[in-house]
């Protein structure tokens, strides 16, 4: 009985900081929806000519080795950032893989990986995985986790979920970024 109340306690407490979470402001403005391929995890051992599949919109995409299921971005998509007269483009280019938002399965009950946060989930996989150009490769860790955040609100995720999210890529997204 008093693990379950310590439990209770330390779940009222993450709630409480994750719904007091306040990034550096930054708006982000969404443009058309991306579209998307479905990438399905290939089978072990196949070799490149097998993982090597048509998009439609008619681009060559190598499943990397090791990938699991993913979704790539079928054309480039350009997302807006930035702070009063301080604007950026980000270019998110076709081919880009994203598994949208790593949500545990056990919390998919809770948290959809495919709602109003994909948008947010793209621009922040891209700026977490060694991205292209040379304006987005300068984004800290820290930046990219600020721009989720603010990317879920515009997108209409409460704060506390958007809280929650943004103390999850913050706590344990080390590992996935890449520089």
């Amino acid at each position: 009985m008093e693990w379950i109340l310590i439990f209770l306690a330390l779940l009222a407490i993450i709630i409480i900081y994750a719904y007091m979470q306040n990034p550096r402001h930054t708006h982000i403005k969404f443009p058309h929806p991306p579209g998307f391929a479905r990438i399905n995890t290939p089978k072990d051992g196949w070799c490149e000519e097998r993982r090597r599949v048509t998009l439609s919109n008619g681009m060559e995409y190598v499943i990397p080795i090791g990938a699991k299921g993913h979704f790539v971005l079928l054309h480039d998509w350009p997302v807006e950032a930035g702070s009063g007269d301080s604007k950026v483009i980000f270019n998110i280019p076709a081919g880009t893989a994203t598994d949208f938002a790593s949500i545990p399965k056990v919390a998919h009950s809770l948290i959809s990986p495919i709602s109003n946060s994909v948008y947010s989930a793209v621009l922040h996989d891209y700026l977490y995985k060694d991205p292209r150009d040379s304006i987005a490769s300068a984004v800290s860790k820290n930046k990219a986790d600020s721009l989720f955040y603010w990317g879920l609100r515009a997108c209409g995720v409460n704060k506390l979920l958007s809280g929650l999210m943004y103390l999850a890529v913050h706590w344990f997204g080390k590992s996935s970024y890449v520089r």
